[in-house]
């Protein structure tokens, strides 16, 4: 069946951990196909909510976020987030946000939006953005110049993944971010923050060093048998050829010693065949982990098609493979 909209492309994904009344509650990244270039999705997406009672027969419930007026910090699109309960009972959507009319979406930050129930995130607050003292930023010159003449593309600070920790009793995020300096391609870091209340929070320094990755997208850290693994995915061009690496599009995996690390990021290895992107793991009621991603490989390209459950294993490596 798989998640696809008659009207939409949709695809990067998060879903809320756990069914709430028998249902999962899925978001995704969506934009409408009479765009007609999908290129054009990423300056015009918006997050879509469905659920669905298996992870695969899904019920659309339109949109539940929405670029922010004009001039707002947040006026260009919605980009990739998490969502999770916060001990007050309430929803919390952290996400990320461009801003057009002053930045030309250049600049990432990370916003949360609150709601009583999953399915009405009524506020949408800033919340963050990349601290210069640890992480690469642009600079108004940087605007002001051309694209091509920058050393990297844009100012990473998105795809915010939270996460409470009990060790010190504090909320996590992991963001997409870039070290200050060194090889381009080689700049890629898991970048940290962390609340004591999910509204005031404070960056802290990077959660690795140089990864051979230009960048990391779409943070998730799963527990499984007493290990933790981090999933992520990166594009084919972000991948440093001198990492020794195949420089494919995928979703991957790697061991890490706890959710904040060490990330053993030279051990990653591709989830599946390669074929969906920025792809989520969860544990299905029947306890079998399942991964989720768009479909972005094989002779069809992106499709704009969110893919039914795939079965997972935990392999002796510390790393998911499809089964």
């Amino acid at each position: 069946m798989a998640l696809r909209l008659p009207d939409d492309w949709a695809w990067d994904c998060w879903l809320y951990p756990e069914q709430v009344d028998g249902l999962w509650h899925i978001f995704y990244l969506k934009a409408p196909k009479s765009l007609g270039d999908p290129e054009l999705r990423h300056g015009n997406a918006t997050v879509g909510h469905s659920t669905s009672p298996d992870l695969t027969n899904w019920t659309h419930h339109g949109t539940v976020l929405r670029p922010g007026p004009e001039g707002a910090w947040n006026d260009r699109a919605i980009w990739t987030g998490s969502v999770i309960k916060a001990p007050d009972g309430k929803y919390n959507m952290f996400f990320t946000g461009t801003n057009k009319s002053k930045e030309s979406g250049l600049i990432q930050r990370v916003g949360r939006a609150t709601g009583e129930t999953l399915f009405d995130f009524a506020q949408k607050d800033f919340v963050l953005e990349a601290d210069g003292n640890f992480y690469e930023r642009l600079d108004q010159n940087d605007l002001a110049g051309s694209a091509e003449a920058l050393d990297w593309k844009e100012e990473g600070w998105r795809d915010p993944w939270v996460f409470f920790d009990e060790r010190d009793n504090l909320w996590h995020m992991l963001v997409t971010a870039r070290l200050i300096g060194g090889k381009t391609l080689n700049r890629g870091t898991v970048g940290h923050a962390v609340s004591s209340d999910l509204e005031n929070w404070s960056i802290r320094a990077p959660l690795s060093g140089p990864t051979g990755f230009a960048q990391l997208e779409v943070f998730q850290i799963v527990e499984v048998a007493e290990k933790y693994v981090v999933v992520f995915c990166a594009g084919a061009a972000d991948i440093d050829p001198a990492s020794g690496r195949a420089q494919v599009s995928a979703t991957y995996s790697a061991p890490c010693d706890s959710p904040t690390g060490p990330f053993h990021f030279d051990q990653a290895e591709i989830i599946d065949d390669g074929k969906h992107y920025a792809g989520r793991v969860l544990k299905d009621t029947d306890g079998v982990f399942k991964l989720l991603g768009f479909e972005n490989g094989g002779p069809a390209g992106f499709t704009g098609i969110i893919s039914d459950p795939l079965p997972l294993a935990l392999t002796p490596a510390g790393v998911f493979k499809t089964i």
